[in-house]
């Protein structure tokens, strides 16, 4: 079925262009126009202008006609002019929402229609986006996104999810908690929002909730074996055994090796670590350079459970190097104190107390009582060891 179909289609035409370029196929006496965004977006965008019904082309779609080009993380972008919708990989995009957060984005810019269309479009053409009449191209919207500050995602997102401003914020509450151990609030947002249908009709948000449905569920309940299952159902969500890993992906598979580290499972949480650090290596742009940070210091917390001392202190050079150069001190007090520890399991109790007191000095700044008055304890215990 697939090979047929695949030799029923033919190029006909192919034109290079600033951004990509078009190109004209002819299947099953049908023309379609494929346009092929490669230049600015993180992922390969197809745009599908097509005559005839939408039948047709989700046979196309689901044939990977473009494997042979490689492009392992393609989005296909489908309009339909006869219906009138936009689909992504069968997923409705509500063009008057983008169009609304284009004109609520652009009025609080205090930019006119016609300065948002300079050099992009005519302010005929950005009227009519905002209106909901007309679908932009993935160019149009790039260029769009780019005078308007904002990723081009964000507008793919809002297509898919309308309400992307609850989500944002539900998954802001989430990180909130999960960062400072609030777990049994983290369990409450996930129970009031799992039947909710701005997260259980799209996978990418639904993974967000059992992401963090995961890890209150091991922190809470202490089922390491339930709570792993639940972590790899969220990355199975989205993840494509062919494509890279996504951010979101690795972070979760770090909350698996936590999961395996609490259990003192130290080789498998090893293992899981080296296996995200191997994936994150595999992305062009990391967007959240703390990943990088948590990812060594989680690697350097288990070498020292496996009395790895040497490689540890590796590990929390590099992340120290890592925070410095992206001028970001989170984990950088954690590392600081990780590095010293290590020194103190092998008996350098100078040098260990040196780390210490660079940590204290960074957890005072972000006013962290709690490392405070541990680090002042283990200060007054080295003084108390080497007579200093």
């Amino acid at each position: 079925m697939a090979t047929s179909l695949r030799n029923a289609y033919s190029c006909t035409n192919q034109q290079d262009c600033s951004n990509g370029y078009f190109e004209k196929v002819i299947f099953q006496s049908h023309t379609f126009l494929f346009f092929l965004m490669d230049h600015h977006l993180s992922d390969d965008l197809f745009l599908l202008d097509h005559k005839s019904n939408f039948d047709i082309f989700a046979k196309i779609a689901d044939l990977s006609l473009f494997s042979d080009r490689k492009l392992s993380q393609s989005t296909f972008f489908i309009c339909n002019y006869n219906s009138r919708n936009i689909f992504e990989r069968g997923i409705a995009l509500d063009f008057s929402a983008i169009g609304k957060r284009i004109k609520d984005l652009r009025k609080s810019m205090n930019l006119s229609q016609q300065e948002l269309a300079t050099g992009i479009c005519t302010q005929a053409q950005i009227s009519k986006i905002e209106k909901g009449e007309a679908y932009p191209l993935s160019n149009t919207l790039y260029l769009i996104s780019q005078r308007l500050g904002v990723d081009v995602n964000y507008f793919f997102d809002i297509g898919i999810t309308p309400r992307l401003d609850y989500v944002q914020e539900v998954t802001r509450q989430l990180t909130a908690a999960r960062r400072n151990s609030q777990y049994l609030q983290m369990e409450q947002i996930v129970k009031a929002e799992m039947n909710n249908p701005l997260f259980t009709e799209n996978n990418k948000t639904f993974q967000v909730l059992l992401w963090h449905k995961g890890i209150c569920h091991y922190m809470l309940h202490r089922d390491g074996t339930e709570a792993v299952q639940i972590l790899h159902e969220a990355i199975s969500l989205t993840h494509d055994i062919e494509k890279v890993w996504s951010e979101r992906e690795i972070e979760i598979l770090l909350s698996i090796g936590s999961v395996y580290f609490e259990e003192g499972s130290y080789e498998e949480a090893l293992d899981t670590y080296v296996n995200g650090h191997e994936y994150l290596k595999q992305i062009p742009y990391i967007q959240d350079h703390t990943i990088v940070s948590r990812l060594f210091y989680n690697i350097a917390r288990v070498l020292t459970r496996i009395q790895r001392y040497s490689e540890s202190i590796s590990y929390c050079q590099k992340a120290v190097r890592w925070c410095i150069e992206k001028d970001n001190l989170y984990l950088l007090g954690e590392l600081h104190y990780q590095y010293g520890y290590n020194l103190e399991l092998q008996g350098q109790f100078t040098e260990a107390l040196r780390l210490l007191q660079k940590a204290k000095v960074i957890f005072e700044l972000q006013q962290d009582e709690k490392y405070i008055d541990h680090i002042n304890k283990k200060m007054d215990l080295f003084t108390v060891t080497t007579g200093n």
